[in-house]
């Protein structure tokens, strides 16, 4: 499907008139097509999708392709998130982290708890089958709490994967 059977080569000239060349021009109704086709494809599986941003950093479309459901992938390396928790007779808690992969095989973390004032940080160390993670966290009233994370997967099970490689 070529754009023009959507715009004529008259308003395509007008667009690179007013807004110079090279111009983008982007169909919203055909990314929103296709990304319902991609979330009916997969219907029924625990399966969330993103969009790599390293490929079109457009806010426009990112901000598209969000309000549809997709998360948005800005590295292969770095991993972030942020997690809203209301409980009832409780403040809000805001609990955001951050993961950076400096190689394949080691990454370091680091987070914090808003309620609890609690912070963490974390290095480790992963294989396909293996990961450890070795992390302190800090409790203002607690202090420093060590940790060790060990995880192996073991025979063929598929969802054993998944935990090991966040």
């Amino acid at each position: 499907m070529s754009l023009e059977q959507h715009l004529s080569n008259e308003q395509l000239t007008a667009i690179a008139a007013e807004y110079g060349t090279p111009v983008y021009v982007y169909n919203a109704d055909k990314i929103t097509t296709q990304y319902q086709q991609l979330t009916t494809a997969f219907a029924g599986q625990q399966v969330r999708f993103f969009y790599a941003c390293k490929a079109l950093t457009n806010p426009h479309i990112l901000r598209h392709v969000h309000s549809m459901g997709a998360g948005i992938d800005v590295s292969d390396k770095l991993f972030t998130g942020v997690e809203i928790i209301k409980e009832e007779n409780q403040p809000v808690d805001v609990q955001a982290a951050i993961h950076y992969a400096f190689l394949p095989q080691f990454f370091v973390r680091g987070g914090v708890a808003t309620q609890t004032s609690n912070y963490f940080a974390a290095v480790g160390f992963q294989l396909p089958a293996f990961r450890i993670d070795i992390s302190g966290s800090y409790h203002q009233q607690l202090g420093w709490s060590p940790g060790i994370l060990l995880l192996a997967k073991f025979g063929k099970n598929k969802s054993a994967e998944s935990a090991i490689n966040p």
